[in-house]
């Protein structure tokens, strides 16, 4: 949240920090994929993460037209918070993210 207060109006800022959400987001929802293709894993918590790259998606989507910065990233970044406590917990003490 800091790095977001810090964002202010700078459009590329926000664009780099929802490409590094990307990124990391898309490592957790790998290894959730893997762990379900080999059937040691839970469909909810790949289905979860895909939700929330879509959210990441959206927002980096929204962010090229001419959106308020602020906004978007406050609307992303809840909806993100949202999806992410949605997921089961066995995903979150495993090292999940």
């Amino acid at each position: 949240m800091r790095q977001v207060r810090l964002i202010k109006l700078d459009r590329p800022a926000a664009g780099r920090l929802l490409r590094s959400l990307l990124s990391d987001l898309e490592q957790f929802y790998r290894k959730a994929r893997n762990q379900v293709l080999v059937g040691q894993g839970n469909t909810r918590i790949s289905r979860g993460l895909l939700e929330c790259l879509d959210v990441i998606l959206t927002g980096q989507q929204l962010l090229e037209g001419n959106v308020s910065v602020p906004l978007l990233l406050a609307l992303t970044l809840r909806a993100l918070q949202k999806r992410l406590r949605e997921i089961p917990p066995e995903f979150k003490d495993d090292g999940g993210y």
